[in-house]
């Protein structure tokens, strides 16, 4: 990591740190025309864990130094991260040793989310609903791609109707060509959680359905449950 800053300070100094960039909306292009360049993505395994493009290479910012003959010299490079800052100091690393290296501009800003009546009784202390959806908004009309995490889903009364509610209050504030992912997982936690919560929150009512362990060691809901 310390290596990487370095070169990048030093990049910057000595040519400027003239930076390429590319929008979400020529990348797209470019996945339509079938173009032939490596799409890099920085970020760390627990963000990958989360969501990722499937034909991009993923190799944290940290590693690249260590890694770097393992990025095609032949091809063009298009680096992403979360928002940009990540992306763009490879991108003047990378330039440095002689890649043809561009930034996605941008990045992807994300939210967790989930019904008012949720956030209201287990989400303590948490951002509103419209808190977050707004913020959501001015990150999108910032020139930002969004995603929401809908995770996790929560089984309570009437779930089916808050949850689809929801999705309508979100295309109605945030553009559909703005949305860059949506991820889905049902509620799941290890037994130890479990007595963390109902000893700092006695009134939470999460924990009252059934639950079955999975193969992972986490307890999870005993059916799936669709909501669309």
């Amino acid at each position: 990591m310390l290596n990487l800053i370095l070169a990048i300070i030093i990049t910057k100094i000595l040519i400027g740190g003239t930076l390429k960039s590319i929008s979400t909306q020529e990348l797209n292009d470019l996945f339509s025309k079938k173009s032939d360049f490596t799409l890099l993505d920085v970020r760390e395994n627990e963000e990958i864990a989360i969501a990722k493009i499937q034909s991009s290479t993923h190799i944290p910012m940290g590693q690249i130094v260590d890694r770097i003959d393992e990025i095609d010299k032949n091809k063009p490079v298009i680096v992403m991260c979360h928002s940009g800052g990540r992306s763009a100091r490879v991108c003047v690393y990378l330039a440095e040793n002689g890649y043809d290296a561009t930034d996605l501009a941008g990045g992807i800003i994300s939210w967790s989310i989930n019904p008012e009546t949720i956030i209201d009784k287990e989400e303590i202390k948490t951002a509103r609903l419209n808190e977050r959806l707004n913020a959501a908004k001015l990150a999108s009309d910032a020139g930002f791609k969004i995603a929401f995490h809908f995770d996790p889903l929560i089984y309570f009364s009437n779930w089916e109707k808050e949850y689809r509610d929801l999705v309508d209050q979100i295309f109605d504030i945030i553009p559909q060509d703005r949305i860059q992912w949506v991820s889905f997982g049902t509620l799941r936690y290890i037994n130890s959680l479990k007595d963390i919560v109902e000893n700092r929150f006695p009134k939470s009512k999460i924990f009252l359905g059934e639950f079955v362990k999975g193969k992972d060691g986490k307890m999870r809901y005993i059916k799936n449950f669709f909501i669309f």
